[in-house]
């Protein structure tokens, strides 16, 4: 039997699978992101938690944020276009690997990301290059919500272009660290799910986003229900990520990779824009993982 270890070690949690003959058997979930990973720790961390898999192994292979300046190893950006063979062919082996019980060297490979630097334009990402090519899309556009939204184009089987948006941080740091924070955040909520606020939020225009931020805090200093001024700053942001994203995008119909909850929010603001999506509640990079360890 080969066992392999995936991980998709990010910037909240580190998730990791245990790969037996090419299919997960079994699947591990810690609060760990890497910016609370001292640098020199992340061998120690991986034997505190898969210590049991490790020893069988006969690889590791890491996704995401551990291979970021404040990661595990640092390994560079690739360039679009990029499939499948082109990432996975590329993984950087991280020096002296990781020690089994028996002393001999595991070794760990991570995937690189993807960096766009074209006619003035910035953008890199960690991660989602890897679950959406495991996903086998040929063509069209898909959409990862959170943090930092992705949006990725597909075409022949290759990422073509993506765009990221500062939403769930921006939402984040407005909840817990600004003048707002007491209209939308005080006591106890009721999960709305994208109620009528939401919906009447989305298509405030852009030129309008930081007025309409403020005015949350009006309207709580009016009276206003904290349930309904969250939506609704809900509903700016993302349908300020939405607006941008479908002038660069133009599929109507896109493919989201997300939580549950997430993702039935993010369906619901794409209706209003007239664009349909197939949910996809959690993509694990099993096919990248696979195919790193076939060409090692």
């Amino acid at each position: 039997m080969t066992i392999r270890i995936g991980l998709d070690w990010g910037t909240s949690s580190l998730r990791a699978w245990r790969i037996a003959d090419g299919q997960i058997t079994d699947a591990r979930q810690f609060p760990l992101g890497v910016r609370k990973i001292a640098a020199g720790t992340h061998a120690q961390v991986l034997h505190e938690h898969i210590g049991d898999w490790i020893n069988e192994a006969e690889i590791i292979i890491g996704a995401g944020m551990v291979g970021s300046t404040f990661g595990w190893y640092e390994v560079p950006y690739l360039e679009m276009p990029l499939g499948l063979d082109d990432i996975c062919s590329k993984a950087v082996e991280v020096p002296n690997g990781i020690k089994r019980s028996d002393r001999s060297t595991l070794p760990v490979k991570i995937i690189s990301g993807v960096k766009k630097n074209s006619a003035g334009e910035f953008d890199v990402m960690r991660g989602e290059e890897s679950q959406v090519l495991s996903l086998g899309i040929e063509e069209g556009t898909v959409v990862l919500p959170g943090t930092h939204s992705k949006w990725i184009a597909i075409k022949g089987g290759k990422i073509v272009d993506f765009r990221s948006y500062f939403t769930g941080e921006l939402f984040n740091l407005l909840v817990k660290e600004s003048s707002i924070t007491q209209a939308i955040s005080e006591g106890k909520h009721t999960k709305t799910l994208g109620n009528e606020a939401f919906i009447a939020a989305l298509k405030t225009p852009g030129s309008e986003l930081t007025h309409e931020i403020f005015a949350t805090r009006a309207r709580w200093l009016m009276g206003g229900k904290i349930d309904d001024n969250r939506e609704h700053l809900s509903g700016l942001i993302i349908g300020a990520e939405i607006q941008a994203a479908i002038t660069h995008f133009r599929d109507k119909h896109v493919h989201i990779i997300a939580n549950v909850e997430l993702a039935d929010i993010y369906e619901k603001a794409l209706a209003e824009f007239g664009i349909s999506a197939t949910k996809i509640a959690d993509s694990l990079t099993l096919k990248v993982f696979n195919r790193t360890a076939e060409l090692a």
